[in-house]
């Protein structure tokens, strides 16, 4: 029976026989290690990129170790970040690296509309806020940086659709560090005259949304992180007022106070949290908590570009 839906079980389709079996076997004998061959087979899509997680979850419930082998861009996808990909070519382990076996398996820019720029090269945080939105998530491709500097500018942004037929949105990440709103106003508009999409968290870096601000104010002195914060104007005033007329550190410091954490860094603060656990708080834990409701103001930005 599912959802109300009660048939026989002979009726049940060969993709969904096949996972019956396999989440029997792990429930009966809760295996210490478990192998599983192309699990994909006879899988809508859609099934295959939930089937990872739901592995997951009941592997971690029964200490179980899965090893599975797929053709699937689809599983590769769903797979989460705690999960090792392997590339194995003439029984050769090729690459590890994920992105390169989805475009391996011809993932590529399939069915996207959209392709996501971001100043991180390690973009395991932007992902795992997608992942909170499985519909705006399939339409994006991201792409990863080496800091806001290599971005591309808003006529690289315009050139970059032109090159790609128009067929993309194209949208730039960038953190908010401790750009005032009225900057990030300006930057805004600069991408929009271009026809391309900059978007900017609320908090001032993505690693912020994954930090809990009470247990933080508990715990951790604040003085250090806003002078952090404030040292980063100087990249800043340099970029957008090359001839002077910047606001004061005064000014700039009383729009801090106003925003998550104070504004100050979230990679640092992300990093004093895991030394003062002692090794208790886990990257991964803390996206498997989100619930749709982290990192909203993205998903209100993407609602816009995807419906533009």
């Amino acid at each position: 029976e599912v959802r109300g839906d009660r048939r026989p079980l002979e009726l049940v389709g060969t993709g969904y026989l096949q996972l019956i079996q396999i989440f029997s076997y792990i429930l009966l004998f809760s295996p210490g290690i478990l192998l599983i061959d192309e699990p994909d087979t006879h899988l809508h899509p859609s099934v295959q990129e939930k089937l990872p997680g739901a592995l997951e979850r009941v592997a971690r419930e029964r200490g179980t170790r899965i090893i599975l082998s797929t053709h699937s861009p689809f599983i590769i996808r769903g797979a989460s970040y705690d999960s090792t990909v392997y590339w194995i070519d003439n029984g050769k382990v090729e690459s590890t690296n994920r992105e390169q076996v989805q475009l391996e398996l011809g993932w590529g820019a399939f069915g996207k509309r959209a392709l996501l720029l971001t100043e991180d090269a390690n973009n395991q945080w932007l992902k795992a806020l997608l992942a909170q939105w499985p519909q705006h998530e399939a339409m994006i491709s991201i792409l990863p940086g080496i800091g806001y500097k290599t971005l591309p500018s808003p006529a690289q942004a315009r050139d970059l659709s032109t090159t790609l037929g128009d067929k993309f949105r194209i949208i730039v990440h960038r953190d908010r560090d401790s750009l005032t709103e009225a900057e990030c106003s300006v930057l805004r508009q600069q991408y929009a005259d271009a026809g391309a999409f900059l978007w900017i968290p609320e908090v001032s870096a993505l690693e912020a949304y994954f930090c809990d601000t009470d247990v933080v104010a508990g715990v951790l002195g604040m003085s250090k992180e806003e002078a952090d914060a404030l040292a980063q104007r100087t990249d800043h005033n340099r970029e957008l007022y090359p001839s002077g007329g910047s606001p004061t550190n005064d000014a700039v410091r009383e729009e801090l106070q106003g925003r998550p954490l104070r504004g100050a860094p979230g990679k640092l603060i992300l990093n004093e949290v895991r030394n003062l656990s002692g090794g208790k708080f886990s990257d991964s834990a803390a996206m498997a908590l989100l619930a749709g409701q982290t990192g909203s103001d993205l998903k209100g930005f993407l609602d816009e570009v995807l419906q533009a």
